[in-house]
Formats: C-alpha cells, structure tokens, sequence
C-alpha cells in the first residue's frame, strides 16, 4: 500500500446543526445540500462523540483506501508502523495520535452558543489529556451573508444570571450578551478554552483544534434541532459547565486585536510562496502553513506528521516516488518519514494548499 503519501476520502460526522452545501461544492459533488454532517474530519484519529444519537461506529474516525480498494481506518494502519508516521521523538513525547484535530466545516446556521474547556480543565477535572482550543481559518462565505462569529461577552451576564437564562432558555437574554465580530475571508482566528463563543451562519472554514470533542452547548435549540440532554453539558449539570466559562467583558474591537491572527511571510520565493497562519507563539499543539505553488517546486518539510487541504489548483504531488494528482477539495497525508515533497502545478492557476503540523504540546 502507498505509505509515503495518503489521499483522504470525505469523512462527515454528524453535528447538532445544519450544514454542508458549500463542502459539498468544494468535493466536486454533484449534487450540493445542507445536512446533519457538515463536518469533514481530516486524518482523524479522534472520535465523534454524539451523546442521545444513535451511535456509528468508528464516527469521526478517518479511512483510507487499501491496495484492494476497500477502506481501512487510518488508526489501523498507523498501528502497524506508528514510527513512520510520527517519528521515534514524537512518539516518545506523545504517543501514536496527532496533536490536534483537523475540519472543514460549513454553517447553514448560526451555531450553538458553546465552550469547550481549557487544557487545564480537561485535565484536572475530566482526566483527558487535552481540551479544546480551536482556530478556525476561513476560506468562503455563502452570497448575502455579513460573516462573523460570536466571541467572549460583550455585555457579560453575572453567573447567576446567565444560568437563569440558560435553564429557561431565555434566547432574547441570551442573544443580548453578545455582538458580532465581524470576519472575511482569508482570516485566521483563535478561540480559547473558556471563551463562550458562536461560528455564524454562512461560514465554510478550516477548524484546527486540539484533539477533543469536548464542548458544552447553552442553547438547546437552533432552527428546529434539538441537542440532546446527553449532549448539553457534557453529561453533567448545568453549574458544571459554567464553571468552564470566562464570564469578562470582551468589546468587539477588543476580540479581533486579541484573538485574529495575523499571518507571516516565511518564503517568498518566486515559484513557492509560504506563511505561516498559525505559529507556536500562538498555539503550542499545531502549526498551520498556507503554501502558493506556481512551478515545479520540493518543498523539505521537518520529520513530522503533515496533513494538507487543497484550496485551489490542480497538480502532481510527488514524495519518494509514490505520486497523487491533487485538486481544490483534496486532502492527504504526509508521514514523518517523508523528508520532502515535489509539487507540480498542471493548470493555469497556482497550487493552494493549506497544511497542518504538530506542535510542541
């Protein structure tokens, strides 16, 4: 089986929101539409967890294609040669499993307004290794929308208040601790763990995060789906969500100087541009790069995990001899063992890709 370069099939997961039309337009499908699985989960080695769905096995968890042409879990392959794909240093450090996890994701609707724990929390208090700080990268926006996400209280209710709020599902009040951020395209955001936050409708992005699924929901209903019980407060009382919750004061204009991130130029050369949209003076469990390509180009890349998103372009992705040809909606993997990559343009327009790494943590 080609282990030196994995193309990634689409892996949907079901969400508590309506999504997915533009993510289908980005798969080349021919028929486009909103559902329940407006989520595609890249390279995942993290399960979904859907408390009061019916359950799916192995949902969330990515598959490739074998030799014989059926799909295998990518987990299942990685057991087989963990050293391949993350490298004796790695594994040492921690373990058979990225650090973090990679979406697209696409919002017919406003989402939930959520939090997910900090690192901190997650560990003391639910026994996981990580929480769930999040990115999210955005790459289009539907027609008529004026994006923007929900982020931190602009208008923050006491504790007492906005569990009031939450148990009586008083939207009104709900909707009055927050003003929009605006966003556009091509905007690279942090979210923190205990910041109460929102994506907007009309977003299709890139969702970097750690490798969790660990988030409590306030709003129990939005346009007719119903979060289930299970699913509310991460199977415990409405107090313990709270209790992961920032409650300060955040003004619009100050969440974007706190919280966009701006990208640096770290190439720029003439067939191969790259920034760096997301650094470890950010984030300290993932590295996001956004590469231009316009000519044949060999890209060295540390002996890392790599995970790429073809934005834009078509081309011939080369690594130790196992060839891909790649296009917008393409993704694949990279192992640690690759010590480099040749990419070659073979339309018009130049190769868009973003790629994600590990980070230190």
């Amino acid at each position: 089986m080609n282990r030196w370069i994995l193309s990634l099939p689409p892996n949907r997961a079901r969400r508590n929101y309506r999504g997915g039309k533009l993510l289908d337009r980005f798969e080349a499908k021919k028929t486009c539409k909103d559902g329940i699985r407006p989520e595609d989960w890249i390279a995942s080695l993290t399960p979904a967890k859907n408390p009061g769905m019916p359950v799916i096995e192995n949902e969330g968890l990515a598959t490739v294609i074998n030799d014989d042409g059926q799909p295998i879990l990518l987990k299942d392959l990685i057991e087989k040669d963990p050293v391949h794909f993350f490298g004796e240093q790695y594994i040492n450090d921690h373990g058979t499993s990225p650090t973090f996890l990679l979406k697209l994701l696409d919002s017919a609707i406003r989402l939930n307004v959520q939090v997910h724990p900090t690192r901190e929390f997650a560990q003391q208090v639910l026994g996981a290794p990580y929480g769930k700080l999040e990115c999210y990268h955005i790459i289009d926006v539907r027609p008529g929308i004026d994006p923007y996400i929900r982020l931190g209280f602009q208008h923050p209710p006491s504790r007492e208040e906005f569990k009031r709020i939450v148990m009586e599902q008083d939207i009104s009040a709900m909707d009055a601790c927050f003003e929009p951020v605006p966003v556009q395209k091509g905007e690279t955001w942090l979210v923190p763990g205990g910041l109460p936050h929102a994506i907007g409708e009309g977003l299709f992005l890139i969702e970097i995060m750690e490798p969790s699924d660990l988030v409590a929901r306030f709003e129990f209903e939005r346009a007719g789906i119903v979060v289930p019980p299970e699913a509310r407060f991460l199977g415990r009382d409405v107090d313990f969500a709270l209790d992961m919750l920032d409650c300060s004061q955040l003004s619009a204009s100050a969440a974007r100087k706190k919280y966009e991130i701006k990208p640096k130029i770290t190439s720029d050369e003439e067939v191969c541009k790259e920034e760096m949209l997301i650094d470890e003076d950010r984030v300290d469990c993932f590295r996001v790069k956004k590469i231009k390509v316009t000519a044949k180009s060999t890209l060295y890349k540390d002996p890392q995990f790599l995970t790429c998103i073809v934005l834009q372009g078509v081309a011939k992705v080369d690594v130790h001899g196992d060839k891909v040809r790649v296009q917008k909606g393409s993704k694949f993997l990279v192992p640690a063992a690759a010590e480099q990559l040749s990419i070659v343009p073979i339309s018009d327009e130049p190769l868009i890709a973003v790629a994600c790494f590990p980070g230190k943590e």
